[in-house]
Parts: structure tokens; C-alpha cells; sequence
């Protein structure tokens, strides 16, 4: 019996060492940027002979199933695609799994899109134990189509964007302007057998609040939208006036980025070098591995935070320069766009425009929404996703009109007292000074005012939401 103990405490040691080894061993060839499990789909793990004839286990991207991992994250960038439509198309296109001894390839499926589609490995980092590397493998995608590509995702899941029994192109995006709960589908059938449908407050629904807000038909809702879509369109002298404007305050921040931009460089030297010390007090088991995780996830949302800060201060934004034009492009006519655009276009168009709409009622006379619930007239309280917050603020609009005074060389308090007069002496680059311009202008809601770095937020590329694709839902 002594000898068995013996023997099977010298096994047990043999075996926590073996893992603790082995553990070790992968740790540190993550940190090296290897990958030190399966590459995922698009990849393939191979040997390759070094120099001096080693074999060394590498990995490199798939000739056959690569370019269509990388197309899919570039197409599903341009927000255009939902995650079924995605999954339909890459199983047109033949993408499936790699074939194993025991199992043959497949498509893959929507939950196997989504997890495609949220994996960094492609775009260079490797995610092992909790903690994330920079990878030596050959990323697919660069950074930003993959951060894009989270972002849209992160907008069907809080626009709902979902198809469902009782899709609509307004869902997810309207609101109760009493409780402020969603507004869902219902399709009500008279006695006639006729559908009805409308629009519903899941608050008063539920139970969950004590609204009072009575249910709207649908068409009455798009009705609204599209009237609102009037109010959106912003003159081509404005437009112009708020183009020269933003090109100016982009030139100052590319001017005073320079001394952040030192400092962000130092910060990341100093948060790269803590990540080494935590992996040498983990490997000498100074520290232990759920710790090691912690602190290594600590340091590494830090390090992407400040390399993203890097990468907006690197250059003289001249992607946000660029689509810029796009933007403003957009409130030429956006009523004429959203008239002729089908439901698919008119979901993109709404949730590039707007982050929130309420539908809210008024009474008799009035001409702000009270949400009082006097009447069935209904209104709408839209709040502006960025940039078009900031172009529709009329106090940027001012500026705008204040920037091109003094660039023809108009004193700014001379163009406030006479407007017609500053309008003759800057035909090429001003509009009129008519009330009309108040009305055009859309108040932002309470909290929305922007700031200087609210609108660069929106200046990323454009929904193209102007060309209608020829797939279904």
C-alpha cells in the first residue's frame, strides 16, 4: 500500500506538471503570436521547414474559404446585410466547414455567422485564457472593417432589426411619447375579418407603466415620417457654409493632436511593457491564472483603447473628410430619397437619420408635442443621430453663416442686423436669411446638443442606403 501511494502520488505530480507545462508552453506561444489552438474558419494550420529544416506548425490563411470570410465581413460592414441575409448568401456561395475523419463539410450556421463574424483573430488579434495578443498571422480584414462590422451588429440588436412575423421597416425605432416604452405590432381583425395594423405601446400593453397612449395605425406613423423627412432637407448655401466650417475645425484638431498623440505613443509603450511584467509573474507563478486573466483583459481593452486614440490622431482625418460630402450630400432631398426607396432602403435611410422617434399626441392649437394625451393628433419628437444633430443645431448654423461673414470680410454684428445685405455680398457661398431656414432646421432633443467631438462620432461612411440591392429578405 505505501508503494502504491507512492507511485500514485509521483503520477499526480507528473500530471499537474505535464499541464502546468503544457499551459505554459501555449501561454507563451500566444504571446509570441501564435495560435496555439484550431485557427478558425478561413484558416488552415500547416507545417512549414525553417532554415535549418525544423518543422514548425504555422498557420496561414484558406486559398478557398478565406476570400469569402473576408468578403463577408467587408459587405457586412456596409450595413446593408443582416445576419440571415448574410447566412443565405455565404451558403449560395459555398462557404462550410472544413471537413474532418469523422465529419464532413457543412454550411455553416446563423449562430455560426454571428460568432464568424464577432471573432478578432481576423483582423490580428488572438484571444487565449481570457487575455489577447497581437497575432503573427496574416489578418483578413484591417481593424476598422471588423470594429465597423461590431457596430452594425450592435444596431440591429438595439433597433431590433429583426425579421420577424410582423416585420416593419419602422420597428424598433418608435417610441411612446407619454412612458417612453417601444412601440410594437399588432394586427387587429375586425369583425369583418379585415387586418388592421398598428402600432402599440408595450408599456400600457404590459402593464408596466400607466400610459394612457391609444394605439396608431401604422400608415399613420409612416405618414408622419415622411412628412418629417421635409424638415430635414438643409440648403445647398448652408451645406456649403457648414462643409468650410468643419473642414476648418478638423484643421485645428489635426493641428492640436500632435502634443496628445506623444503622450497616447508613451501611455501605450508603458501599458505594453505591464503586460509583459504580468506575463512573466504568471509564468514564475508569482501570480495566479484567473488573476493573470483579469489583469491581462484589464490591460488589453486599455491598450485597443488608446491604439484606437492613435489611430483617429495618426492622420488629418481625411476619411472623416471624405465622407463628409456623403453626409451632407444626404440632406440635399432626403424627402424625394425616402419617397421613391423601397421598405429595405427606408430602414437604412431611418436608422442612418434618426436614433429615436416618439409619437407623441397634442392638443388643439398646439404647436409643440405636449404628450398629454388630450387628442388623437399625433406628432413626432425625433431625436437626430450624429452628424446630422450637429448640422441641424442652429446655433452651428449661425456659426456657419458667422464663418463665411468673416471670410468675405463682413463683420459678423453688421450680418445679424441685415441679413439681405450680408446675402448680396456672399452670393457664392451663402443662402438667405429667410424664416424659412428656422423651419428647415429640426431643434435637436434635450441632451442631443453637440459638441465638437459629438459629430465626428457620425462622420463614418455613410449607409448606402441610396442604391437598393437586388436580394430579398
Amino acid at each position: 500500500m505505501l508503494l502504491h501511494g507512492i507511485m500514485a502520488s509521483i503520477s499526480e505530480f507528473y500530471s499537474r506538471n505535464l499541464a502546468t507545462e503544457s499551459n505554459k508552453g501555449m501561454t507563451q506561444k500566444a504571446k509570441s503570436g501564435g495560435t496555439p489552438t484550431k485557427a478558425p474558419l478561413g484558416y488552415v494550420n500547416v507545417g512549414v521547414r525553417d532554415d535549418v529544416g525544423r518543422e514548425v506548425r504555422t498557420v496561414q490563411a484558406d486559398p478557398a474559404r478565406g476570400p469569402l470570410v473576408a468578403w463577408a465581413f467587408k459587405a457586412f460592414a456596409s450595413g446593408n446585410w443582416t445576419v440571415a441575409q448574410m447566412h443565405r448568401e455565404l451558403d449560395k456561395r459555398g462557404l462550410t466547414t472544413r471537413p474532418t475523419p469523422k465529419r464532413p463539410a457543412k454550411p455553416l450556421s446563423k449562430s455560426g455567422i454571428h460568432r464568424l463574424l464577432t471573432n478578432p483573430y481576423y483582423k490580428g488579434t488572438i484571444v487565449f485564457r481570457g487575455a489577447t495578443y497581437k497575432g503573427c498571422h496574416e489578418p483578413l480584414i484591417p481593424p476598422e472593417v471588423f470594429y465597423r462590422v461590431q457596430k452594425v451588429l450592435e444596431g440591429h440588436k438595439s433597433s431590433t432589426d429583426r425579421t420577424q412575423i410582423h416585420d416593419h421597416y419602422l420597428k424598433g425605432l418608435v417610441y411612446c411619447g407619454q412612458c417612453h416604452s417601444r412601440l410594437f405590432i399588432v394586427h387587429a381583425r375586425s369583425h369583418t375579418g379585415s387586418i388592421y395594423p398598428y402600432f402599440v405601446c408595450s408599456g400600457r400593453q404590459q402593464r408596466k407603466t400607466e400610459c394612457l397612449f391609444q394605439a396608431i395605425q401604422i400608415e399613420d406613423v409612416e405618414d408622419l415620417v415622411a412628412a418629417y423627412y421635409e424638415r430635414l432637407a438643409i440648403p445647398a448655401g448652408v451645406r456649403e457654409q457648414l462643409r468650410n466650417l468643419v473642414h476648418v475645425r478638423f484643421d485645428q484638431m489635426t493641428a492640436e493632436a500632435k502634443p496628445e498623440l506623444a503622450a497616447l505613443t508613451i501611455q501605450r509603450k508603458a501599458i505594453e511593457e505591464e503586460q509583459d511584467r504580468l506575463l512573466d509573474a504568471y509564468l514564475k507563478k508569482t501570480l495566479d491564472e484567473d488573476a493573470h486573466a483579469r489583469k491581462q483583459r484589464e490591460q488589453s481593452e486599455q491598450l485597443e483603447q488608446v491604439k484606437a486614440d492613435i489611430a483617429i490622431l495618426s492622420h488629418d482625418y481625411a476619411e472623416a473628410r471624405r465622407h463628409l460630402e456623403d453626409a451632407l450630400s444626404l440632406l440635399s432631398d432626403p424627402a424625394k430619397l425616402y419617397t421613391v426607396a423601397n421598405a429595405d432602403t427606408r430602414r437604412l435611410a431611418n436608422q442612418t437619420f434618426f436614433k429615436r422617434i416618439e409619437v407623441c399626441e397634442r392638443g388643439d392649437g398646439d404647436n409643440e408635442p405636449s404628450c398629454d394625451g388630450l387628442n388623437h393628433a399625433r406628432t413626432l419628437q425625433i431625436q437626430l443621430e450624429p452628424p446630422y444633430t450637429y448640422f441641424h443645431d442652429p446655433e452651428t448654423q449661425e456659426e456657419a453663416r458667422d464663418f463665411a461673414a468673416a471670410s468675405c470680410g463682413i463683420d459678423t454684428a453688421k450680418r445679424r442686423r441685415s441679413p439681405a445685405d450680408m446675402n448680396v455680398a456672399t452670393t457664392r457661398s451663402m443662402t438667405d436669411g429667410s424664416p424659412g431656414m428656422t423651419k428647415t432646421a429640426v431643434q435637436p432633443t434635450a441632451g442631443s446638443t453637440p459638441n465638437t467631438q459629438g459629430w465626428l462620432t457620425g462622420l463614418e461612411p455613410a449607409a448606402a442606403w441610396t442604391t437598393t440591392r437586388s436580394s430579398t429578405n
